[in-house]
């Protein structure tokens, strides 16, 4: 159907007319896209005890100014 939409834009001289096949196809397209993580991450950690707002981020952008080391 999409081939259709593109083929059909390909021959169209109206610009407005032919943008708006070309958004029906590109929204049939990622409509029907498949999504399919491949991979994903998983990480453990060991904290000691005297550590402590050892920031925990799914980014792994971890902030060392927010950590405290407490006496031990």
């Amino acid at each position: 159907m999409c081939e259709g939409l593109i083929e059909q834009a390909r021959r169209v001289t109206d610009q407005a007319r032919r943008m708006e096949l070309y958004q029906q196809a590109d929204r049939l397209i990622v409509d029907k896209a498949v999504v399919l993580p491949l991979t994903y991450d998983r990480r453990h950690m060991m904290l000691k005890p005297w550590v402590k707002r050892y920031p925990i981020s799914a980014l792994q952008n971890w902030f060392w100014k927010d950590v405290v080391l407490e006496p031990h």
